[in-house]
């Protein structure tokens, strides 16, 4: 079972704080240098478990956060989560006892089938009701896809093409860098990889409720090393609200990578399905699939 890198995540929250502190002294005053808006600040909590006992036990914690900070012509948000999915693979057998006779057991053998981790912070400020330049930073971790730890950074400019109070969309155009350490180092891709990166951001409050809405973020990357080498990541997200403090939130991702990252396998002298006289001759290196579908029920918290 592989282990975090905690220096790694450390070093991520470190950057994220830094950020923000530069930004705090331009936000306790105007170009006028008067005292600007007070400060809005709220956060919301998505938690999730699934456990699984008896013939077949799995556990799965999903931990999803979002802290952000309006004011009249900026915005800050910091996102960090967790997805981590366990499970036994459990052989049943007979064994016997002091006596002689059978008796039935286990063999069980915990196993890591999931495990992603994510950081990153945003800071938008606006130019115009119509304009506004966005830089942020992140870190992740995706042992499902090989990705043992990376570090994204982007700095570029957007359009706010709606901003009224129930409905918001807006979209970026940004230069992005990202360096990545793989399970199995991409040869034709290396660690170093610049992009372009599109995005857009969509916000519909529903039946008059401004606890019931409805979000959609695209998150393009087009890398400037290789053309093929494209991915994006989509998340449509319905949360309708319980109570002030609770809601229920549903959410579809989907995480597509024209080049997805290697994994190591057995290599067979023929295929094992048709011929029964098959066998491990060697391993060899494979992509891995190219698209990764996540989808959650949760409670959210609205602090």
């Amino acid at each position: 079972m592989r282990t975090t890198r905690l220096p790694e995540l450390t070093r991520a929250v470190t950057i994220l704080a830094a950020v923000l502190c530069f930004t705090q002294p331009a936000q306790a005053q105007d170009e006028e240098g008067t005292a600007a808006a007070p400060k809005i600040w709220a956060n919301q909590a998505d938690i999730g478990v699934v456990i699984t006992g008896g013939n077949s036990r799995n556990q799965t914690i999903s931990f999803d956060n979002q802290l952000r900070g309006e004011w009249i012509d900026r915005r800050f948000t910091l996102r960090l989560g967790a997805y981590r999915q366990t499970s036994d693979d459990i052989t049943h057998l007979a064994y016997l006892d002091g006596t002689g006779e059978p008796v039935p057991g286990e063999l069980s053998i915990a196993e890591l089938d999931q495990l992603r981790l994510y950081i990153n912070g945003a800071y938008r400020r606006n130019f115009s009701d119509a304009f506004f330049w966005t830089t942020g930073l992140g870190w992740d971790r995706d042992v499902d896809a090989g990705i043992n730890s990376r570090f994204i950074g982007f700095v570029g400019v957007g359009n706010t093409w709606i901003a009224r109070d129930r409905t918001a969309f807006s979209t970026e155009y940004t230069f992005a860098y990202e360096y990545r350490d793989d399970e199995i180092e991409d040869p034709d891709l290396g660690k170093a990889r610049p992009s372009v990166r599109l995005a857009w951001d969509y916000m519909n409050m529903l039946f008059d409720s401004k606890t019931n809405t409805l979000t959609n973020t695209m998150d393009f990357f087009f890398n400037l090393k290789e053309a093929s080498a494209y991915r994006f990541v989509n998340m449509t997200a319905l949360t309708v609200g319980l109570s002030e403090l609770l809601s229920l939130r549903t959410s579809l991702e989907f995480r597509y990578d024209n080049v997805p990252g290697l994994e190591e396998v057995d290599l067979w002298s023929a295929d094992p399905n048709l011929d029964p006289n098959a066998s491990i001759i060697g391993s060899t290196n494979i992509r891995k699939q190219k698209l990764d579908t996540i989808f959650k029920l949760t409670v959210m918290f609205n602090l």
